[in-house]
């Protein structure tokens, strides 16, 4: 099951307590690759799944699984195991068949990325 915060309910907390947790980033688009890449600075454990499978998103693969993420392309479902919150990339539904039921504690990547953002 994912469980966790909410967009807009202690990300702030979600963002100090990744070291070691195990975190789902769906879709691997740029700003689904930005997600894992700032997931994996943060010491968390990443796995990222997309139903797509072409050049680019092999490349994004490539690069996030050098990091130590586990990364699965051509997705029909969703990865076995329970994961802390799953990180929803913009245009992914959140009925998608890659997120586990319940799906509890999705938060948009915007939230994620934006959590992350130093403020002046």
């Amino acid at each position: 099951a994912v469980c966790g915060a909410r967009a807009g309910n202690g990300e702030t907390a979600v963002m100090d307590k990744l070291v070691n947790k195990p975190v789902l980033v769906v879709g691997l688009g740029v700003s689904g690759a930005a997600a894992g890449d700032l997931l994996l600075n943060r010491g968390a454990r990443v796995t990222a799944v997309d139903a797509g499978d072409g050049p680019a998103l092999r490349a994004t693969a490539g690069k996030l699984r050098a990091r130590g993420a586990a990364v699965t392309l051509g997705a029909t479902e969703a990865p076995a195991g329970s994961f802390e919150f799953a990180v929803i990339s913009p245009g992914i539904a959140t009925n998608t068949p890659l997120l586990p039921r319940p799906a509890v504690g999705a938060l948009p990547v915007s939230a994620l990325l934006r959590e992350a953002t130093p403020r002046v």
